[in-house]
């Protein structure tokens, strides 16, 4: 029986955190809006510092502001890592 070869590890995309507080807003799809702190993000999604966490698998719009412009994105909320962060991925709108 032959040896299965070992699959490649997922390279994961870079992340990288801001150097001051970066607020975001995510609308809902109720219409509501919830403000946000930025801890990490990457091209594929983020953690987020909420006041409450959010369902998982919510669909928001992610809305933030960088020294290089605007950020606004669809994106579904992953399971709460604590009562406080909550991770998300971008997705196509």
């Amino acid at each position: 029986m032959p040896i299965p070869s070992p699959q490649p590890a997922a390279k994961r995309a870079p992340r990288t955190s801001f150097t001051e507080i970066t607020h975001a807003v995510l609308r809902c799809e109720n219409g509501s809006r919830v403000l946000s702190r930025i801890q990490i993000i990457s091209i594929t999604g983020g953690l987020l510092g909420l006041d409450k966490p959010l369902s998982q698998g919510s669909q928001v719009k992610v809305m933030f502001l960088t020294g290089k412009g605007s950020v606004f994105g669809a994106a579904e909320m992953l399971p709460p890592v604590s009562w406080i962060q909550q991770p998300f991925k971008f997705t196509k709108p």
